[in-house]
């Protein structure tokens, strides 16, 4: 036997919309009936999450909606599917929280814990809810995905069965964020008002960026970040000095040292940091104290190269170093 979609519909209606914190499930819009069985027999349900502004809880942030496949009823008890999915539902908002980033966080992550049906002890909704609220019933679930992941990923490599050895040599790294300042907003605004009738000396190649850095170790959030402005006006040129936090635009570089490329494509310059600047960061605890560490890629691989090709060096004598123009062929 197999669940009525009607059935489970009605379950769904019951619970949602529901909400934990700024973040809010409900049924996707533009449906006419949300919860379907496909032809293969799953069920799938039309859902929609919503971030919203924490401070006012009002402002919605994002919204993301998705097809969510919801499991194979046909592989247990009807009475005993619909309970689990009825527990399920009475424990999101403890699933919710139990989510560190929101804003990574799609529809179908809330519905990777079926896993529960495999204990037998487990018969009535409330059952299912009391093991979806245990957080330490969810880690293990979590870690068990993981795992899996990472082999699926690893086993055409031949290296399914070193999953720990692998994950073990997970290290810091830095996301970017960008951000448009709001300097040079003003800045465009005034020359949209303005006629010009005659080039005053060109243009400066460089917006003037705000960045936020994000610390990730791989497996785990370290949390802190810092903020790092690239301030490309004529005021920071004359007083530059090389060997400081760039992002894009021109790297400084050894004179004697060729742009990078790979099979003869010209790298793409990301940034460079001032190593003494990120002393003291979490994410920065492997990293040499002093010195430039600079990053460069390729946005288009070169043909029969599997992934984008990247290249970072890291520079002890600063006095070295001076800036590079970008050579043709090379973006920025």
């Amino acid at each position: 036997m197999s669940v009525d979609p009607d059935r489970l519909l009605e379950l769904f209606r019951r619970h949602l919309p529901l909400r934990e914190g700024s973040v809010e499930l409900a049924f996707a819009s533009g449906y006419d009936a949300p919860v379907w069985r496909t032809e293969a027999g799953y069920f799938i349900v039309a859902l929609r999450l919503t971030t919203f502004d924490p401070v006012d809880g009002v402002i919605p942030l994002d919204v993301r909606e998705q097809e969510v496949f919801i499991g194979d009823d046909r592989k247990h008890a009807p009475e005993r599917w619909l309970a689990y999915v009825e527990g399920h539902l009475r424990a999101m908002p403890a699933i919710l929280a139990h989510f560190d980033e929101p804003d990574a966080m799609m529809p179908c992550d809330l519905f990777v814990y079926e896993a529960v049906l495999a204990d037998e002890a487990l018969q009535r909704a409330d059952d299912f809810a009391a093991a979806l609220r245990d957080p330490v019933r969810i880690a293990t679930m979590d870690e068990a995905a993981r795992q899996a992941e990472w082999r699926e990923r690893l086993e055409p490599l031949g290296l399914a069965d070193h999953v720990d050895e692998v994950r073990a040599m997970a290290r810091a790294s830095i996301r970017l964020h960008l951000s448009r300042s709001e300097e040079l907003d003003e800045d465009e605004d005034d020359d949209d008002d303005a006629e010009v009738d005659e080039d005053e000396g060109g243009e400066d190649e460089d917006d003037d960026d705000d960045a936020e850095v994000d610390e990730d170790d791989g497996d785990e959030d370290e949390g802190g970040d810092a903020e790092v402005d690239d301030d490309d006006d004529e005021d920071a040129e004359a007083t530059y000095k090389p060997g400081q936090t760039r992002l894009g635009g021109a790297p400084d570089l050894p004179r004697d040292l060729p742009w990078p490329e790979v099979d003869g494509v010209l790298l793409t310059f990301v940034a460079q940091f001032d190593l003494a600047g990120l002393a003291g960061h979490p994410a920065a605890r492997e990293l040499p104290a002093h010195g430039l560490l600079s990053f460069f890629y390729a946005p288009i691989p070169p043909d029969g190269v599997r992934g984008h090709p990247v290249r970072v060096l890291h520079f002890t004598d600063l006095d070295a170093l001076a800036r590079r123009p970008v050579p043709p062929g090379s973006s920025r």
